[in-house]
């Protein structure tokens, strides 16, 4: 068994080996909770377009730093 598979990404784990690059790192986790909407409208506010656009735009920049990181190569898993 490599050093890369030695500590796997796992639910019942705080840390693992990233198995693209090795890397050893840490994993949080959170609660999820739900809260009562007290407030008016009595609703969920939802996402729209302009909210979709702003996210796709960021994760843009994230890829875009990553790669410049890596000398342009991109590595990992191709999202």
């Amino acid at each position: 068994m490599s050093i890369f598979m030695s500590n796997i990404p796992c639910v019942k784990e705080t840390a693992f080996s990233c198995p693209h690059c090795g890397a050893y790192t840490t994993q949080y986790w959170h609660n999820g909770y739900v809260k009562f909407i007290r407030d008016d409208p009595k609703i969920p506010s939802l996402p729209d377009a302009e909210f979709e656009k702003t996210i796709r735009c960021a994760i843009a920049l994230v890829n875009s730093n990553a790669l410049q990181a890596f000398g342009g190569k991109r590595r990992g898993p191709k999202w």
